[in-house]
């Protein structure tokens, strides 16, 4: 046999993603009629030079001849161990001359122009051609989700969770991007828009239940190029019809007590819906995590079965919640509540949400019922009281519950037969702090702006310049100089 080695580089050209050509053909022997002879096949990738990539997706390498596998040598920036990258040999058109790369240690190096250099031999007839391909890509840690139906990018749960292969359950992705990436590397879950479900009552299965250190982005368009969440609107919603407690609510979002990285674990950029039952909320958390820039909403309808609704319902760990929308909607007759956010964590932060109290006999925006001196911060928020039947309160105080309230502003668009601005319903319950909140509403005879059940003192528009409100250390008006704090005249 005669054997040549002949030293070929190709250069790749890309166009709006497709190959167009090889060049830069480099033969050492550049006479040799044999040589001059040999036509060559264009080497394709997938995904192509200079794509992002997710971090632990595989590379697949086209070779246009037969490949020898004992002469394959790779390196560059894109593995931490390149002499490690495992490599799996196929047949696509002539034998072995497709190469499958998977990274050494589960995932990619992540960042910016990882390169990758691959070095192999073709064998053509009595020669044997060594190829040198280089290639460029940016590495993200993320797991990809879209619907399995009305997709252009349909999703799949046999897929592997790329931006070319995304898996259809939001819960598969996060589960994935635990195994795949764990709460070190901070992966994200990026969410296509379409609707999601699940039956919680029927399950016990959430459609998201966060785990640490993974954070779910929805708003994502079909191929992943783009996020606008009001523009592709990402719909969590839980079709419970029945059960559910007080303390366990059937739900759409759950996270655990092990969630422990309130920074590192975002929900972001999602419809969430409530379902019907007995007891449901939006999102329950007996975690740590951020929520943020998500719509929340409860069923917009009286329901027999609906006693108890929750916007947010979060009873221990540590929260920020912001800059969402929430409205756990309609509970049914006499007796029954809804809340937009029931707080019994540890030093959460309400921010900058926009919070309805529902519709229902008892309504309150948010209650706050911690069992313990910790601080809870509510500030810069709209909070409507709700209404509908007996009682509306926009910020609701128990147990030891002592927060910071300032720079809110409180309101009601329904009436009702006793709504509250504010109420300590208890005397152990003090606000640490109570400054330039603005009620904006009347405050009648039967209606109140602060309402102290202890002390019977019940601040209306008369006392409104006269009962003081007690912090720690601290006795003021509502409208003293010291806080700040305005009311609709």
């Amino acid at each position: 046999m005669k054997t040549r080695s002949i030293n070929i580089t190709v250069a790749l050209c890309i166009l709006s993603g497709s190959l167009l050509s090889c060049a830069n053909v480099a033969r050492d022997n550049p006479n040799d009629p044999d040589a001059d002879n040999y036509k060559y096949s264009a080497i394709t990738a997938t995904p192509s030079d200079g794509s992002t990539i997710a971090g632990h997706e595989e590379i697949v390498i086209r070779f246009g001849d037969e490949m020898d596998p004992s002469s394959l040598q790779v390196s560059g920036t894109l593995d931490g161990n390149p002499g490690a990258i495992v490599a799996a040999w196929s047949t696509t058109t002539y034998d072995n001359d497709t190469v499958t790369l998977t990274p050494s240690a589960n995932i990619w190096e992540k960042g910016a122009g990882k390169t990758l250099t691959v070095e192999c031999d073709s064998i053509i007839g009595s020669f044997t051609l060594n190829r040198t391909v280089e290639y460029s890509f940016d590495v993200e840690y993320a797991v990809y989700v879209n619907p399995a139906a009305g997709a252009e990018n349909p999703g799949s749960p046999s897929n592997t969770g790329t931006r070319t292969a995304p898996l259809s359950l939001i819960q598969d992705g996060i589960d994935r991007a635990n195994d795949k990436y764990g709460a070190a590397n901070m992966p994200t879950v990026r969410v296509g828009a379409g609707t999601y479900q699940s039956n919680y009552a029927v399950s016990s299965a959430p459609v998201i239940s966060m785990k640490n250190g993974i954070s779910v982005y929805g708003g994502y368009s079909s191929d992943f190029s783009a996020r606008d969440v009001s523009g592709n609107e990402t719909i969590v919603e839980d079709t419970s019809a029945s059960g559910g407690t007080t303390s366990t609510p059937n739900r759409a979002v759950y996270c655990e007590t092990s969630v422990t990285d309130t920074a590192s674990t975002v929900l972001d950029g999602f419809t969430i819906k409530l379902a019907d039952g007995d007891y449901t909320a939006g999102i329950f958390c007996q975690g740590s995590m951020t929520i943020s820039y998500n719509t929340i909403q409860g069923k917009g309808s009286f329901k027999a079965e609906r006693k108890y609704a929750y916007g947010m319902r979060v009873t221990a760990g540590t929260c920020i919640i912001s800059q969402n929308v929430i409205d756990p909607g309609y509970a049914s007759g006499s007796g029954d509540y809804t809340y937009g956010i029931y707080d019994a964590g540890t030093n959460s932060q309400i921010s900058y949400n926009t919070i309805g109290g529902g519709y229902a006999y008892n309504t309150f925006g948010i209650y706050s019922a911690i069992a313990t001196t910790t601080t809870l911060i509510i500030n810069n928020n709209t909070i409507d009281c709700g209404g509908g039947g007996n009682m509306a309160i926009g910020i609701m105080l128990d147990y030891d519950s002592q927060p910071q309230i300032d720079y809110n502003e409180l309101t009601n668009t329904i009436s009702v037969a006793h709504m509250r601005g504010m109420c300590e319903f208890t005397s152990d319950a003090d606000p640490l702090s109570l400054t330039h909140n603005y009620f904006n509403f009347y405050a009648s005879t039967a209606d109140h702006y602060y309402y102290i059940d202890d002390t019977a003192a019940f601040i209306a528009a008369s006392e409104w310049n006269s009962i003081s409100v007690s912090l720690a250390g601290d006795d003021q008006t509502l409208s003293s100089s010291v806080w700040g704090n305005t009311r609709k005249e």
